[in-house]
């Protein structure tokens, strides 16, 4: 008895079972001999078909050549004949032509002469215009550059520099944060009271110097580097704002009106979130007037009075 697969069998039921399963391999393996050999057999027979077309298309081609070559030396030999008739024939001719060619160019030479000195002085009289007009552009140039007059029209490098003067002048720089910090400082120097401590109002001094520089720093002048970079930030800026802007429009177009009414909920949403953000990340004013007007109280201890026995 043995334990196969989940049940008891007998030792006669496996021992027919694995003759069988023997039987079989052999079977297929014999089928899959047979197989092959066929198709060797299929593929030399096809390989003999083969080479024997080819010798046969050889033999063909050999003798379509030597036919070819009669052929060919006969009309060699007419083209041949003919050849040297018509060379005689050109020998009489070019010497006919050699006399009048001659008595032609003698006439040409002289034509030629006088064309060639035309030519140089035009060539002359270019050059001469060409240089008094770059040089009158030159001076013009340097000129307005030299006079701080920078055309509309002027080459790209300066129409950038005049943006980002514009920009520098017109935008939150680092100017106006150091304004806005001496006010802050001027404030806080002007509500310390005298019952603060020292160190609080020399804080706050220091603060009030370090930002009494900002005539200095406004005064100083910006690379041509420095202005470049941020024109292009910002011209770069300007363009991607542009697209995606276009891109939504054609969404917006594209869309139907259920799916118009969605994108526009989302937006709220988006806008709600970050507003929710940005309260909670910024300061309330109340918690700061508080810090301002917070003033620890001291509570004087009583002294125990000792009771008299």
């Amino acid at each position: 008895m043995t334990f196969v697969g989940g049940r008891i069998l007998p030792l006669a039921a496996c021992m027919q079972q694995q003759q069988q399963q023997q039987q079989q391999q052999q079977q297929q393996q014999q089928r899959r001999r047979l197989e092959e050999e066929e198709e060797e057999e299929v593929i030399e027979a096809a390989a003999e078909t083969v080479d024997n077309n080819r010798t046969a298309a050889a033999a063909t081609a050999a003798a379509a050549a030597e036919t070819e070559a009669a052929a060919a030396a006969t009309e060699a030999e007419a083209a041949a004949a003919e050849t040297e008739a018509a060379a005689a024939e050109t020998a009489a001719e070019a010497s006919e032509a050699a006399t009048a060619t001659a008595a032609a160019t003698a006439a040409t030479e002289g034509e030629a002469a006088t064309t060639a000195t035309e030519v140089e002085a035009a060539a002359a009289e270019a050059a001469a215009t060409a240089a008094t007009a770059a040089a009158a552009a030159a001076a013009g140039f340097l000129g307005s550059v030299a006079g701080g007059i920078y055309p509309i029209g002027g080459p790209p490098p300066l129409d950038l520099y005049y943006g980002a003067l514009d920009e520098c002048m017109h935008a939150e720089t680092e100017a106006k944060t150091l304004q806005q910090a001496a006010a802050a400082a001027q404030k806080l120097y002007y509500k310390t009271r005298t019952a603060a401590s020292r160190d609080a109002y020399n804080r706050a001094k220091d603060m009030l110097e370090t930002a009494g520089g900002l005539h200095i720093l406004a005064a100083t002048r910006y690379t041509q580097t420095q202005l470049l970079q941020a024109a292009a930030s910002t011209y770069q800026q300007q363009q991607q704002q542009q697209q995606h802007q276009q891109q939504l429009q054609l969404m917006q177009q594209e869309m139907t009106q259920e799916q118009q009414k969605k994108v526009q909920q989302l937006q709220q949403l988006l806008l709600q979130q970050q507003q929710q953000q940005q309260q909670q990340q910024d300061v309330p004013l109340l918690l700061l007037q508080q810090m301002r007007t917070f003033r620890p109280k001291i509570q004087k201890k009583k002294k125990k009075q000792k009771k008299k026995k």
